[in-house]
This record gives C-alpha cells, structure tokens and sequence, in this order.
C-alpha cells in the first residue's frame, strides 16, 4: 500500500509525519512525498528519510492537488492512503483498516475518526454516521449536520481512485471535498474502523475565513456546485437535495459578509435544489437564534460575540 504525502512548506511538521508514517505496523508500504516547490526547508528535511520505503521527489508549485496526483501515479500500492505534511495517524491506523478491507466486499473504502491538534479535540462520528454503509447515505447525512470526513481518514482500494478520476488541479479550496465526492460515489460500499484514529493541525478557523482570497473562496464554491453534478447524477431524492443546499447555505454563513456575488450565486443554487429559504445550519444555539431573528442578524451577532471574546 502507498502513502502519499504532499508537502509545500512544512518544514515544521514534515520529520514528525513522516517518522510516525513509518511507524506504522502494517509492514509491507511505500511513502511517497512530492514537494510543491517549497521555499523553506522542507525538501532538504524530506529527504534525510529517502530509503526503501521513502521516495522523495521535488516539482514546480502547482498546488497540492498536482502534487498528490503526481504522487499517485508514482505508486505502486493497491491501497492508497492520502497524508498532509502537518498531519499524522496513529500507528495501527493502516493496518486496522487493511485488515478491515480484507475481509469487506470488493470496493469498499474504510474511515474512521479523527482529533485535532493542538487541542486535541475528538471529531469523532455518532453511531448513526459510523454504521452507514451506503456511501450516498454517508455524504448526505455529513452534509446535512455540517459534518466532514478528513482525506487522511480514509484508506481506498486503488481502482476506486481510477474509477473516480484524479485531482481536480484547477480547485484550490475544498479540492479534498469535492475528489472524495468522486471517491466515494464510485465505491461500494463502506467500513468504519473505531479502533484508531487519525491526528489533523487545525488552524484557527475564524482567521482562516478572514484570509480567505476570493478566488479560494471561489474554489470552493465551484466545489459544491461540482458536488450537486456527481450526486444528482445518481440519485434525486428530498434528502440528498437538502444536504447539497445545506453546503451552500454552510458556505454562506463562512464567508458572510465577504463576497457578496458569490453568495447570490450560492442562493441561486438553493433555490434549483428545489428550496427557497436558506437552509439553517451550525449549532443549535445558532440556529435557535436564527429562527427567532434570521439568519443575517444571527450571524452579525456572531460575529459581534467572537471580536468581543
């Protein structure tokens, strides 16, 4: 199986995720780690642990989507696991899974739950999320709760990566949304794995939405909407449409009030999934406020509260 791990200017984290890949007890892997033209120390750092199971190899910046499919087509693994350079697993997180996979039907893709560090907080799935074994079903309901599923959660056979199609290059925000998409409306089925966990670095969220380019913020918009087209390619039902308009309306509520034409573009889009008022999402807190003063003056007073706290 091969890991493949992206790596632009992660000099920081780099040695760290690449000694606990190698940690890893399922014995028989290869790392392969593409550096984006990184302008720090990264590539140097990157290539201490080329060997026999590490293969380090340097392009051009081009985003980290080009890097993970350049990756991709280096490997040899039948299984693929996808690690960003400032995130890490567990040790048996592979060989949990692989063991899961070996006795599952044929193109099946496993997951599991996952901790942000530095808090170290546990994102961990409800019991109704992790049993689902339709894929469709596992993205509509994250969907319609606001939930995600980390790339590095996952482990997938690789057919079902060449079924699926590579990176999208041309995204530079929710890439990893919108590729897993594809990933999981070609598989068959699903396995959750409880007994391990990924590790993800998490950025304040709320600075990151304030640095946010519009064309980032475009990317990710253009995401979704890509999502509406692999979904409803498939299936039509009330439910699915509802979590396709919860993503724009949980895009909305991101960015507001930045960018005011993309967000009449995301309106615009509620409004062909069938719906005409925003669907509420976040807290329940917020969305109690929500009803009782409406979204905008609920997101003002947000707002309003974070500056102050």
């Amino acid at each position: 199986m091969s890991i493949l791990i992206p790596v632009y200017n992660a000099s920081a984290y780099v040695a760290e995720t690449l000694e606990k890949a190698l940690i890893q007890t399922w014995p028989n892997l290869e790392i392969i780690v593409v550096d984006d033209g990184s302008t720090d120390d990264s590539l140097a750092i990157a290539r201490r642990y080329e060997g026999d199971r590490v293969k380090v190899v340097s392009q051009q910046n081009r985003g980290a989507s080009s890097a993970r499919n350049h990756a991709f087509r280096l490997s040899k693994g039948e299984y693929i696991q996808y690690l960003d350079a400032d995130d890490w697993m567990e040790p048996n997180k592979i060989e949990a899974q692989m063991e899961a996979l070996l006795k599952a039907e044929p193109g099946t893709v496993a997951f599991c739950n996952w901790t942000s560090f530095p808090a170290g907080k546990l994102r961990g799935f409800s019991p109704e999320l992790s049993a689902l074994t339709d894929p469709i079903e596992l993205l509509t309901q994250l969907w319609l709760r606001g939930e995600m599923i980390l790339p590095h959660c996952y482990l997938v056979p690789r057919p079902i990566i060449e079924a699926a199609g590579p990176w999208d290059e041309s995204l530079s925000l929710n890439d990893d949304g919108e590729f897993f998409c594809r990933v999981l409306v070609a598989a068959a089925g699903l396995k959750f794995v409880e007994n391990t966990q990924t590790h993800y670095y998490l950025e304040n969220p709320d600075s990151l939405s304030k640095t946010v380019s519009r064309q980032a913020a475009a990317s990710h918009l253009h995401s979704i909407q890509m999502n509406v087209q692999h979904m409803l390619a498939m299936q039509h039902h009330r439910d699915l449409r509802k979590s396709l308009a919860c993503s724009f309306a949980t895009f909305i509520q991101h960015f507001y009030p930045k960018y005011p034409d993309l967000r009449i573009t995301a309106v615009g889009e509620i409004r062909k999934l069938g719906f005409r008022r925003i669907p509420l999402t976040g807290g329940w807190r917020f969305r109690l406020i929500a009803r009782l003063v409406g979204w905008e003056n609920a997101l003002r007073l947000r707002r309003a509260l974070q500056k102050r706290g």
